[in-house]
């Protein structure tokens, strides 16, 4: 998890040694994993309920994705296993989506014309500046990029990748021309 990395480490390292066998359990396991568990839930409910995110799941059978309105987001608890959200309380019937995603609006920023971005280019800009490739020329950074840049969740792109002025004018918006490693 992006946000929470030390919190998920501990919850996978409690709950893997909370099903070995009994034999196999250290001495001191206790009920941490109780409280490991409940403390990762608490921290995702407050992630989830935070306004700076788009929380989208599937109701059960349902084939497009939701976008969780916050109001039933606050009733809600996550499953961390599944990737699953159920409601709370003492109605039935419950209401449960499947496979949540949870989005940075920050991150959700327009395209051109109003049209929401294909390619996930922040993505890419933190990929190259960890990977650091040698790149010698622009021809050379343009198929870089289209080889590497990924496309966003629920966007559907060609096979071939982003066209070259797509990828010349995410070169220019986030600066990749510093990777040029000798001039043109």
């Amino acid at each position: 998890m992006r946000f929470e990395p030390a919190l998920v480490q501990r919850y996978k390292e409690v709950m893997a040694n909370f099903h070995r066998p009994h034999g196999s359990r250290k001495k001191d396991h206790g009920y941490r994993w109780i409280e490991v568990s409940s403390g990762l839930s608490d921290k995702l409910e407050a992630y989830l309920l935070d306004p700076r995110f788009r929380v989208v799941g599937h109701q059960p059978g349902a084939y497009e994705p939701t976008v969780i309105p916050r109001a039933l987001l606050e009733g809600m608890h996550p499953i961390i296993e599944t990737s699953e959200l159920v409601e709370r309380g003492i109605h039935e019937p419950f209401r449960r989506f499947e496979r949540v995603c949870v989005y940075d609006k920050l991150t959700e920023q327009k395209a051109a014309a109003g049209r929401k971005p294909t390619y996930d280019w922040p993505a890419l800009e933190i990929a190259i500046e960890q990977e650091k490739p040698h790149i010698p020329t622009c021809a050379a950074l343009v198929e870089w990029c289209r080889a590497h840049v990924k496309t966003l969740p629920g966007k559907s792109a060609s096979e071939d990748g982003p066209d070259d002025k797509t990828i010349r004018a995410a070169i220019s918006k986030y600066t990749l021309e510093k990777f040029i490693t000798s001039q043109e």
